[in-house]
């Protein structure tokens, strides 16, 4: 497991941990960083209409192990077992979201 205070570190420094074949952990810091501003974010239309008429059900912080699981259910991942172990310690500690 890759500790709390080495993750929170190394995003502090604008990296962060890939699960790589054979099970190493790899570090990456692309540049630039994609960066989504949220005061700047436009919701398209279509999204908007759909999100009115209730069809999705929007939760923040909900399963959070569950969901890196089923992002990591897949072919072609960068999400291994100590990756989903080591965040969710993470969020146990308020840290990932």
């Amino acid at each position: 497991m890759i500790s709390a205070e080495l993750l929170v570190h190394a995003y502090a420094q604008a990296a962060f941990p890939m699960g790589m074949p054979g099970g190493d952990i790899g570090w990456f810091s692309p540049d630039p960083r994609a960066i989504i501003s949220l005061e700047e974010f436009h919701v398209p239309h279509g999204l908007r209409r759909a999100l009115k008429k209730g069809r999705f059900e929007i939760r923040i912080n909900a399963s959070f192990e569950a969901v890196m699981r089923k992002c990591a259910a897949r072919e072609e991942t960068w999400i291994n077992e100590e990756i989903i172990v080591s965040y969710v310690n993470l969020y146990q500690r308020g840290c990932a979201h």
